[in-house]
């Protein structure tokens, strides 16, 4: 085989593996500037300032998350519906029912057993319907209490913005980390193919020129 020829293989060679690396390197980087620096910082030469752009943005991402979990994921009004369910509220009524006329029965104990027994099965739906109903004012209140203070969208919001920057970083990379990883390989992908292709138009070129 004559020098030419190992210097076209190499060439073809060399067209991928540059593009693969361009492609693998410029792809890491977009996802590296996603995250760092974590402080905004200088390029003299260019007089360019640069940040991630996470840290940069961590203040709309926050507000962007909270408003899709509340409007799309979960509201307020949705998390406290339970407590308006006829069964939740049944269920609650039958314990706090049971527990007043266990108490009820007890403190009529001196009371001889037949006229306490007709007493007692004469209050038992007196009682039960009225526990019901309070049960059920009470979780009225109690849901418009929480409503006005508890906000899904404010509190992941403040939780987003509790993270530090390298807690940020972490928990992105635990959500998607892998997804990232696919990317930077994605890219080492195209830019081979893209060499491959420079390569084959440059040899074919090559043998037309020859």
């Amino acid at each position: 085989m004559q020098g030419s020829q190992w210097l076209e293989i190499i060439l073809l060679l060399l067209f991928p593996l540059a593009g693969a690396l361009v492609g693998w390197g410029t792809n890491l980087l977009a996802v590296r500037l996603l995250f760092r620096p974590l402080h905004p910082r200088r390029i003299p030469v260019v007089n360019l300032v640069i940040q991630g752009l996470l840290p940069r943005r961590q203040e709309e991402l926050a507000r962007s998350v909270a408003s899709a979990v509340e409007e799309k994921l979960l509201s307020t009004k949705e998390l406290l519906s339970g407590i308006h369910d006829p069964e939740t509220i049944g269920k609650l009524a039958s314990v706090l029912s049971n527990s007043l006329l266990d108490r009820l029965a007890q403190r009529l104990n001196f009371v001889p057993w037949p006229i306490r027994d007709r007493l007692l099965d004469a209050l038992e739906s007196p009682i039960r319907r009225e526990i019901e109903e309070r049960v059920a004012e009470g979780m009225v209140l109690a849901s418009r209490t929480l409503e006005e203070r508890f906000q899904v969208r404010k509190l992941v919001e403040e939780r987003l913005l509790s993270f530090s920057l390298v807690e940020l970083e972490q928990l992105v990379q635990e959500v998607s980390g892998r997804e990232l990883r696919q990317i930077v390989l994605l890219g080492a992908y195209l830019g081979a193919t893209v060499g491959l292709i420079q390569a084959g138009i440059w040899f074919l070129l090559r043998r037309a020129a020859g």
